[in-house]
């Protein structure tokens, strides 16, 4: 049988250690299989990020160049591991945007990636590397791509890194494309709910979706969609009885119901079965500066359907809701302004 020399260096690399871990292991007669267990805490570390269903990438801090990508991330972007090692620059660019584009967008409360080195003797891993700092985003086809960098920096081995996020915004774009359309051609809130409503069901795990008003201190229903359907017109409660129904009541903030069973306050559709009883729901305020216009609200007959991401969702929603119904109210305003002033012409002619 033909052996080959290896380096220490590279038979340590090979076998999942430090080059001393490997010669001390060798030199006190330790099995190799447990030098091979000594795993880096950065192996372990990164162990659980590679399990999480968030498309992440840790990035070299100083060249700008991709270390590890989750399977998440992979899926995400189409990548094998293969392709993903022999990333060029140029193409790490195009997927994950460059070190100057960061740092460009570090104002917005994330620092620059180059500004902390590692210390010496740091170890394998620091830091949680939380979301929360600049973004970036990339087209990828018919496909919008939104990278959000950690605020803090990491390190890996003794490589200054960072951790980026992935997330794919197509629908959001594209509904927010499609709304911005439909609020530029029309002031007529009647046309514009279904739209928001049909786009919500399309990005949300939803059966139901409802815009609620408030008229004369009573939560009407202005739009619905799903089943069973509830007719537009319609009155579910009144906000003079709070136990009357449940409804969000931080101001502008998105409301979770895990499981509305467990709500007594919560009123159910009176057409539902058993089977449709309303079980996750989300409920976002409709806002104009400090007053509150109406709610609007998505539901799921599954109980703890929703997740932090979904409510950043229906929070969007929220404001396109928002936004047709001043559309309409400015609409309606103007519309009565004419016609008084039609009306006061037409007396005047009269006299």
């Amino acid at each position: 049988m033909e052996t080959t020399k290896l380096s220490s260096a590279v038979a340590a690399r090979r076998l999942g250690n430090s080059p001393a871990s490997l010669r001390r292991a060798l030199r006190h007669r330790l099995p190799l299989a447990g030098a091979r267990a000594a795993a880096p805490r950065r192996a372990r570390a990164w162990q659980l990020l590679a399990l999480s269903p968030t498309p992440t990438v840790l990035m070299d801090a100083r060249i700008g160049m991709p270390l590890r990508a989750n399977e998440a991330a992979l899926r995400l972007y189409g990548l094998s591991q293969a392709e993903f090692l022999v990333l060029t620059k140029g193409g790490t660019a195009s997927l994950f945007g460059t070190l100057d584009e960061w740092a460009g967008r570090s104002g917005e409360g994330g620092r620059s990636a180059v500004d902390a080195p590692p210390a010496p003797e740091a170890p394998d891993w620091q830091g949680s590397g939380g979301t929360g700092g600049p973004r970036l985003r990339r087209q990828l086809g018919d496909r919008t791509i939104l990278l959000e960098r950690s605020l803090q920096q990491v390190t890996y081995g003794r490589r200054a890194a960072f951790l980026v996020a992935a997330r794919d915004i197509t629908a959001e774009v594209q509904f927010a494309a499609r709304a911005s359309e439909a609020l530029a051609d029309t002031l007529d809130a009647e046309r514009l709910y279904p739209i928001i409503l049909e786009q919500a069901a399309r990005v949300l795990p939803c059966d139901r979706a409802h815009v609620l008003l408030l008229k004369d201190g009573w939560a009407v229903v202005a739009a619905a969609w799903g089943t069973p359907l509830l007719e537009r017109g319609s009155r579910l409660y009144s906000l003079d009885r709070p136990a009357s129904g449940w409804y969000p009541e931080t101001m502008g903030e998105a409301a979770y119901l895990a499981d509305a069973l467990l709500e007594p306050a919560f009123i159910h559709a009176p057409e539902c079965s058993p089977e449709q009883r309303a079980r996750s729901v989300i409920g976002v305020p409709l806002m104009a500066g400090e007053t509150r216009l109406g709610f609007f609200s998505v539901i799921s007959t599954t109980p703890n359907r929703y997740t932090p991401d979904h409510l950043r969702l229906a929070r969007a929603f929220g404001e396109r809701v928002t936004q047709a119904v001043r559309s309409a109210h400015l609409y309606a305003m103007e519309r009565d302004r004419s016609r008084a002033a039609q009306d006061l012409a037409a007396l005047r002619d009269g006299l």
